[in-house]
């Protein structure tokens, strides 16, 4: 179909159908294969994309999860928000119950295709909707973190994981270990470690933040590991009993976000992101769960649910993660959590102005953001509430927050309100020119003349006022990300706009991860 430059009007997928074959392969990667032919042969030829798959929604409570197949919620949500004329649908029947196949419930689902996502049972559909729980204080129970009990955080040195210690450690008294996988300086090295290398580097910074809530009472630990390598877990799980006593809770809070077109994934970027997020997953589960701790909280994302442009790698493994503690219920562990994040850190939030497709979700984005205290108030309703084996950590109605995703422009939409013609700078923006000066200014500053069609850039311009939209910043993140050995959302350049200010950003994420490289080197 390649070789003649012609392709389907309609694929329907049945390759997920029962458990004897390899999900990924079958799945998730074939799918992104025939969409990436699709999209190079079929610029402008629409073609509807239907998944019927088993094992994706338990309807019932008690209907068997295959964690895999969540993945192609990564097709079902990214696809259609990436290519205008691509409709995608994922069909879920349970083929264990013959009465439930109904195949003419089947047909109509394909011939309207109203929803990305459905379960057919018989006569009935299903979609998925979330309603919203308060905890209040007449609804938490005992909280079961504990002081002296064991602690483990994997990916621990990482902001959210350090946070997470701060509560555990320092306001509940717990023992915290926290897993890296660099050689992170040891307890009665950080003095000098401080005294040579200074407060601003990146390691100097999380050695600061843990003596700081060390000396609130936290007992902290660095374990070296991966958890990716479950001889790694296995081993850190040994130490920690050996020496400590057994471990009371797991948290999982690994991962690396990329951003980047579907059409531009391979299977090697892809599992960059699927391994701490899905082997990491199964490595943890796999190790801790038969010692039967309190808890193992599985950090899982909103992009799970919301998708997004570029994010068809985050949305996979998410949704993996989300299936993973289903399973884990449905196998009779139910200790197992997986928690939908949403934005948690407000003091990064900025104010900028962004181009009217994406102004509405902008403004959610930063709306649902949490400060510290509300975030710790957060850790503590967890704790203290037997919730499983999902929740979603939503500030505002989670429903309207998919709404307004579900709204925002594809791929094609956004390139059509792009003013390709060569602008000057003085059409656009009314504030002095500032020269860059830095080298990594000026070369980004040249990436943005590229991508803008801007004649200059000025170090106090803005990326969006310049005209910049979801679809460029995508763009321009995996021009930069393919220059420099460095991981950032998206969403990076949303709260850095300014070139100032992104430049500063990024050669502070080089250092890091120089730094980084030097300890695992050493």
């Amino acid at each position: 179909m390649v070789y003649n430059h012609s392709f389907p009007d309609i694929v329907l997928h049945l390759w997920c159908l029962g458990d004897d074959v390899d999900m990924q392969k079958w799945g998730l990667f074939a799918l992104i294969s025939l969409c990436q032919d699709s999209i190079n042969v079929t610029q402008d030829v629409s073609f509807h994309l239907s998944i019927i798959a088993d094992g994706v929604a338990n309807v019932s409570g008690c209907e068997h999860v295959n964690p895999y197949k969540l993945t192609l919620l990564g097709i079902s949500q990214v696809l259609p928000k990436e290519y205008e004329k691509a409709r995608c649908q994922l069909i879920d029947i349970n083929t264990n119950v013959k009465d439930e196949i109904n195949i003419d419930s089947i047909l109509y689902e394909l011939a309207t295709n109203n929803n990305s996502e459905v379960a057919l049972r018989g006569l009935r559909r299903f979609i998925k909707d979330y309603a919203r729980i308060k905890l209040g204080e007449e609804f938490l129970g005992h909280n079961i973190l504990e002081a002296t009990k064991n602690y483990l955080i994997i990916g621990g040195l990482g902001n959210f994981g350090m946070e997470l210690a701060e509560f555990i450690g320092a306001v509940n008294k717990g023992r915290v270990f926290l897993t890296t996988r660099i050689n992170f300086p040891k307890l009665e090295n950080w003095d000098l470690w401080l005294a040579e290398k200074g407060l601003e580097n990146s390691i100097s910074k999380k050695i600061l933040y843990l003596k700081g809530i060390m000396q609130k009472g936290a007992d902290i630990n660095i374990l070296k590991g991966d958890v990716t390598n479950r001889y790694d877990l296995e081993a850190i799980k040994h130490y920690i009993e050996q020496n400590y006593g057994s471990i009371n809770g797991v948290i999982h809070a690994a991962g690396i976000v990329e951003s980047g077109m579907l059409q531009h994934k391979t299977r090697e970027s892809l599992n960059n992101v699927f391994a701490a997020k899905i082997q990491g997953t199964e490595n943890v589960c796999k190790v801790f769960l038969p010692s039967k701790p309190d808890f193992i909280i599985l950090c899982s994302s909103m992009n799970a649910i919301i998708g997004g442009l570029g994010q068809i790698d985050n949305t996979a493994a998410n949704a993996f993660v989300d299936g993973y503690a289903e399973y884990c219920l449905n196998n009779g562990h139910d200790n197992v959590l997986a928690i939908n994040w949403g934005a948690v850190n407000e003091a990064r939030a900025r104010n900028y102005s962004a181009l009217p497709q994406f102004a509405e979700l902008s403004r959610e984005h930063i709306k649902n953001r949490m400060t510290k205290d509300e975030t710790f108030d957060v850790y503590r309703r967890i704790f203290s509430s037997k919730i499983l084996p999902r929740i979603v950590i939503s500030t505002i109605d989670f429903n309207e927050v998919v709404k307004n995703w579900n709204r925002v422009g594809s791929l094609q939409a956004l390139l059509r309100q792009v003013d390709c013609h060569k602008k000057d700078r003085q059409e656009v923006v009314q504030n002095e020119y500032k020269v860059p000066n830095s080298s990594m200014e000026v070369q980004i500053a040249k990436l943005w003349q590229e991508l803008l069609g801007i004649n200059q850039v000025g170090l106090k311009d803005n990326f969006f006022e310049l005209g910049g939209n979801s679809l460029i910043a995508i763009q321009f993140i995996g021009k930069l990300t393919n220059q420099y050995p460095i991981k950032m959302h998206a969403m990076s350049i949303y709260e850095y706009p300014s070139l100032l200010e992104f430049s500063a950003y990024v050669e502070q994420l080089v250092r890091e991860a120089q730094e980084k490289q030097q300890l695992i080197d050493g």
